[in-house]
């Protein structure tokens, strides 16, 4: 297994990786920069011992924009191959797991997932199964009036 090392990088010294498979759109760029402006720079990019980035192209980019001259990357024990940072530059992006809908839904804010970058279309089953549920709830804590058909609460 290969190691890896923290250390200090002026970011004009960084090289893009020409086959960079990334890119955002443009609110995703505006969700990461709020995101590095809040937490900093928690999780950090990649490189190889030649300076070239594998992974965190858009991190970096925006620590530029922000302003920063060095920022701290993680470094491998020795020089990767260009096979190698080909796949690892996928890897890191690809090898990601699902949300998990159920856990979103019953133990997070609706309003707070919407405000870290989830959209109401990312959200819409989550959204359909909380109108369910506020449907069934209210259909148990009324009924109907026999006479008129008007709901009324029990």
């Amino acid at each position: 297994m290969l190691k890896w090392s923290v250390e200090k990088r002026k970011i004009k010294d960084l090289k893009p990786h020409p086959k960079n498979p990334r890119h955002l759109s443009r609110i995703q760029h505006c969700e990461l920069k709020t995101s590095l402006e809040k937490f900093g720079l928690a999780d950090k990019p990649i490189i190889n011992l030649d300076n070239t980035i594998i992974g965190g192209h858009q991190r970096i980019k925006i620590l530029k924009e922000l302003g920063n001259k060095e920022i701290e990357v993680l470094v491998p024990e020795r020089s990767l191959d260009e096979k190698e940072v080909e796949e690892l530059c996928v890897r890191l992006n690809k090898n990601v797991g699902d949300w998990d809908w159920e856990i979103l839904a019953n133990e997070f804010e609706i309003n707070d997932l919407i405000d870290w970058g989830f959209t109401e279309k990312d959200l819409e089953f989550v959204l359909d199964e909380i109108d369910e549920e506020e449907d069934s709830q209210e259909k148990e804590e009324s009924c109907k009036c026999p006479t008129c058909g008007k709901k009324m609460k029990k």
